[in-house]
């Protein structure tokens, strides 16, 4: 059995820790990733030899994080949280801290590695738009694997709502793990399988509070499918376990939701007339079934279905496949979606609406505009990472 070092970045520290994972090969190790869905567009994967453990001498090491113009930054790396690679064939994790790493390189990195994750910070200004109060219209998220909450899809929604008006709109986080398989053999069902359940129950919720509002939809990867389940039903096998079965949402709130956008789902069949981009002719991880895939095309004038080729999560055997490919949507099609959402939600807005009289309720998905930035929830990130590389 080989080992491979895998170099990553750590937001919290602005610096690199090196995993290091058993595997055949390097593209044993990218499979890995994939499989994993770990939200990363680019890492260093390198075989480790004696020639390394000689030339680095054991106090520095490489770290290569690609920016969105595919341009490579590295740098030697001698800061905390470094494995020795010495000892990484064997797999012992070395404790002992090594030489400071020069603040302006770490900010370096840190900007590289913003980059890496697709996620682009950024403060919020104006109106608080996640809430639980009633607007004209309100969008559920659902995030990605391993994401903190809003994941990639913060950006999109911030321009949506001010497209919107700004105080007409509101949104609120489908809350669910969110969990890859890095957390287990059966996480990614029991992940998916609740957040298809919880997002129902929240639509169900929010449109018996605030009948008048017209509902949205956002989803990334995971998410994707989850927010396709929450409308059409879910359930079935997907990543070597079974999610549970959940019926189609019902469809006095259903007909409240004029536009659902989903990126990269895990879950989708291969030639829907909902489907954008050259993924279409391929199915994801799995496709739904006839009864689930009948539900969900009730939904075809609203919604839109982002899959690109290569993509190796909703696009299965379109090649060559690359993570690349199932992270660049909020790059590539950020403003197209974000007018075609606006557009439909003007075009149906419909019943005058009137705000109904009620508290709004804080926590971590309902009344804090503060989470659409970079949080504590990339702890959870990078801990889903060192378990898959670790087990």
């Amino acid at each position: 059995m080989v080992r491979f070092a895998l170099d990553v970045g750590t937001e919290k520290h602005f610096g690199p820790t090196r995993l290091a994972c058993p595997a055949q090969s390097t593209e044993a190790m990218n499979q890995e990733l994939i499989a994993s869905q770990i939200s990363i567009r680019a890492v260093n994967v390198a075989q480790v030899s004696d020639s390394d453990v000689d030339n680095r001498q054991k106090t520095g090491y490489r770290i290569a994080v690609s920016s969105h113009r595919s341009s490579d930054h590295r740098r030697e790396i001698n800061r905390f949280g470094v494995w020795d690679i010495g000892r990484i064939r064997s797999g012992v994790h070395s404790q002992e801290p090594l030489l400071p790493w020069p603040v302006d390189e770490q900010r370096e990195l840190h900007d590289a590695h913003s980059q890496m994750l697709r996620i682009a910070p950024f403060s919020m200004s104006g109106p608080p738009y996640e809430s639980s109060d009633c607007k004209p219209f309100h969008i559920f998220l659902t995030r990605g694997s391993d994401e903190p909450y809003p994941g990639r899809l913060g950006n999109i929604t911030k321009e949506i709502c001010a497209g919107l008006g700004g105080d007409d709109c509101g949104f609120e986080n489908v809350v669910y793990p969110a969990r890859s398989t890095a957390w287990g053999a059966d996480a990614w069902c029991k992940s998916a399988g609740t957040g298809a359940i919880n997002g129902q129950n929240q639509m169900k919720s929010y449109s018996e509070k605030c009948p008048d509002s017209k509902l949205m939809l956002l989803g990334f990867s995971q998410g994707a499918a989850v927010a396709q389940d929450m409308l059409g039903g879910g359930g079935g096998n997907v990543f070597e376990c079974t999610q549970d079965s959940n019926p189609a949402l019902d469809q006095d709130i259903g007909n409240k939701v004029v536009a659902a956008a989903t990126f990269g789902s895990v879950v989708r069949n291969r030639d829907t007339n909902f489907t954008i981009g050259d993924g279409k002719p391929f199915d994801g991880r799995r496709a739904r079934t006839p009864e689930q895939l009948s539900a969900l095309a009730k939904y075809s004038d609203v919604l839109l279905d982002y899959c690109h080729h290569g993509d190796p999560i909703c696009a299965v055997g379109s090649t060559p496949e690359s993570v690349e490919h199932h992270l660049d949507y909020f790059i590539q099609h950020n403003e197209e979606v974000t007018k075609w959402v606006v557009g439909m939600a003007k075009a149906n807005q419909g019943t005058t609406f009137s705000a109904q009289t009620n508290s709004s309720t804080e926590n971590a998905n309902t009344g804090a505009a503060e989470s659409l930035t970079m949080n504590g929830g990339l702890a959870a990130f990078w801990a889903a990472i060192i378990l898959t590389l670790l087990q």
